[in-house]
């Protein structure tokens, strides 16, 4: 697990490496362990670590590589990494979990290795197969290979976006980084807000889509893709499509086959990410998702040394704990600890009386806006597990939104399936079961269920809601905003539910949670791996019918079903859905109160250059006078976060 900074440039140009060495450094935190660096010279390639040649000027790259040491502890897996012959050098950032496969594969097709990493092996796939190595790896990754005889590049990152791989093109040179903040940090580089974006996050909290980010023309390799750079062309390739499935044809032909299925599936998931020669922990709430992984993982403790000597004689999981509050899980928590014969290593948000300075270096470290407190509450939990010695964390993120996990959000689109193939008893009797079981109305369910069934997931909110969020933005802003149309779910399936997951796991949700998790995580130089998010699985998951996931108002059922006889009952029957989320509210309204005033109320915002500065301050004296309103906490918390974005990124008041 890595940071790196990786320079193209076709023609011939000197490259200025005290700006390599400072971009690399911006993202230290990523690779605390070791660094290095390479830059082509005259047609050869130059590995330095404090002693940069003189005299650069040869068309190629320049890498700069931090180091987060996890497999091979040794100087073996210094990056950036060259082949045998020096024709390639190689930066990379993740994990490829199934490395020893492919490398008793590649040896029995007459590979010789030289070191114990996944580095190695990763490289090698890649000149033995070329781009085809990226179906083979199991894992999470960005990738950057040079070819020095060609003069051409590949970049690549995994297939769901867990690692993050950001570029900047500025005439024939390319910068491609780890963070953006990296790319920032080259002089000739681009800065500037990406206003279609920004006004969108602050009109329904839009994730960037097609590549964009928060910032002007810096852009993310997306999700399953690899670009391919040469003197004289550029091209983007898809190497794996998410799944799409409209007529339903399972293997599985109980929903016991089914669970049987998942549970091997996540063994074989949870060993692959054992891999370690560093201490592993995991992340814990009272949910189906972490709590299963934790069972998986005790399983594995008593059965195999791998994961005995990773995790040493106790498992370490890490919680927050909201005593009091409607958040709160720690009494199933506790339970599942004591069933599991896990150590419980809580933390306790409310405790901290200076939130502002956690917002500063999250935002900081997420280098885009956010729209709860969440952030904060993950970096108290990274910071604890530091804190032991834990370098690895195991995470579960994914079933949410490929298992439907949100009963309110995906309960609905079920109904509509009902309703659309007339089946129209299923139907009422989903529509009850959220009544009796989530305390939805039977009105309200088969609004939501229409309302779905007519426009198949759109991604605008209603037009009230809407209206409410327009009044907000500058008339600059909502210029901007209506010269650009939102786009409706992209796939062609008739399936409500599969448009609603899909959305959710590919574009929206799912990979908020996962730049949030990779970007925490890594500020305290720990790794994260997410076992839900195994290729297998996630294949599997969307090939199965909806009363697979859903039924009788239960959500997630194969999960629920796969892990019944290794979870307390309790955890399994447990249908209110709890976010991760934190004190919001009583931040908002306590110790962040005097700076939200003096910011805002009193001041000028320079978020007042993209909001309705009246319409702002109205809402936010509405809010401290009675936050009871749960849109106008996020917004709020959208309004704290987007100011802070700026007053780092643009204005330079960072204090992190």
């Amino acid at each position: 697990m890595c940071g790196f900074v990786a320079i193209y440039q076709p023609v011939s140009a000197t490259y200025d490496l005290k700006s390599l060495v400072r971009m690399t450094q911006a993202i230290a935190h990523r690779g605390p362990d070791d660094y290095g660096y390479c830059t082509s010279m005259q047609g050869s390639i130059a590995v330095w670590r404090d002693a940069p040649p003189k005299g650069v000027t040869a068309p190629g790259v320049a890498m700069g590589h931090r180091r987060l040491s996890i497999l091979d502890l040794s100087e073996a897996g210094r990056q950036p990494f060259l082949s045998a012959d020096n024709r390639y050098a190689m930066v990379y950032n993740g994990e490829v979990f199934n490395y020893k496969e492919l490398r008793k594969e590649l040896e029995n097709a007459g590979v010789r290795f030289h070191t114990n990493t996944d580095t190695e092996v990763v490289l090698a796939a890649f000149l033995h197969w070329h781009t085809e190595c990226f179906n083979r790896f199991n894992g999470m990754w960005a990738i950057v290979i040079w070819d020095r005889l060609t003069n051409s590049l590949i970049a690549c990152r995994d297939r769901f976006g867990i690692k993050p791989l950001y570029y900047q093109q500025i005439g024939n040179n390319w910068t491609f980084a780890s963070e953006i903040k990296a790319i920032l940090d080259n002089p000739t580089a681009i800065k500037g807000i990406n206003a279609l974006v920004l006004a969108q996050y602050l009109l329904d909290f839009g994730n960037p889509r097609d590549g964009n980010t928060f910032f002007e023309q810096v852009y993310e390799v997306l999700p399953g893709t690899y670009m391919e750079l040469t003197p004289t062309s550029t091209r983007t390739k898809r190497y794996w499509n998410p799944p799409i499935k409209s007529n339903y044809i399972t293997n599985f032909p109980t929903l016991e086959d089914a669970a049987d299925y998942l549970r091997c599936l996540l063994t074989d998931s949870v060993a692959l990410r054992m891999r370690s020669d560093v201490r592993i922990g995991t992340m814990m709430s009272g949910g189906m998702d972490s709590t299963s992984v934790i069972s998986v993982v005790r399983s594995l403790m008593d059965s195999s040394n791998v994961a005995q000597q990773a995790t040493g004689d106790q498992l370490q999981a890490f919680s927050a704990i909201f005593r009091g509050t409607n958040i709160d899980e720690e009494p199933l928590i506790d339970e599942v600890c004591a069933y599991l014969d896990v150590n419980a290593n809580k933390v306790f948000p409310h405790q901290q009386n200076d939130p502002l300075a956690l917002l500063y270096t999250s935002i900081w470290h997420l280098e885009r806006p956010y729209f709860n407190s969440v952030p904060l509450v993950h970096t108290l939990l990274m910071r604890k597990a530091r804190s032991i010695g834990v370098k690895v964390v195991l995470n579960g993120h994914g079933p949410d939104e490929m298992l439907a996990g949100y009963p309110t959000k995906y309960i609905p689109s079920v109904i509509a399936d009902a309703l659309a193939g007339l089946r129209w008893s299923d139907a009422i009797h989903e529509i009850n079961c959220m009544r009796d079981v989530h305390k939805l109305g039977r009105l309200r369910t088969l609004r939501r269920a229409i309302n779905i069934l007519t426009t198949r997931v759109p991604l605008l909110k209603p037009a009230r809601a809407r209206s409410e969020s327009l009044s907000l933005l500058t008339h600059e802003m909502r210029d901007i905003v209506s010269r650009h149309l939102y786009r409706y779910a992209r796939i062609s399936s008739m399936n409500c539910l599969n448009n609603a997951l899909h959305e959710d796991f590919f574009y929206q949700s799912l990979p908020k949670w996962l730049h949030l998790e990779d970007r925490i995580s890594m500020s305290e130089s720990i790794e994260a791996r997410l076992p839900f998010l195994d290729y297998r699985i996630v294949e599997f998951a969307f090939s199965l019918p909806n009363q697979y996931k859903i039924q009788n108002g239960m959500t997630k059922l194969v999960l629920r079903k796969a892990m019944e006889k290794y979870l307390p009952q309790s955890v399994i029957t447990h249908t209110r859905k709890v976010p991760f989320s934190g004190p919001d509210r009583e931040w908002i309204c306590g110790p962040l109160r005097p700076w939200l005033t003096a910011t805002f109320l009193n001041g000028k915002a320079h978020l007042y250059d993209y909001l309705n500065a009246t319409a702002v301050r109205e809402l936010l004296r509405d809010f401290l006078d009675s936050p009871s309103t749960r849109t106008h906490q996020y917004q709020v918390w959208r309004f704290i976060t987007t100011e802070l974005w700026m007053q780092i990124y643009f204005y330079g008041k960072r204090t992190c």
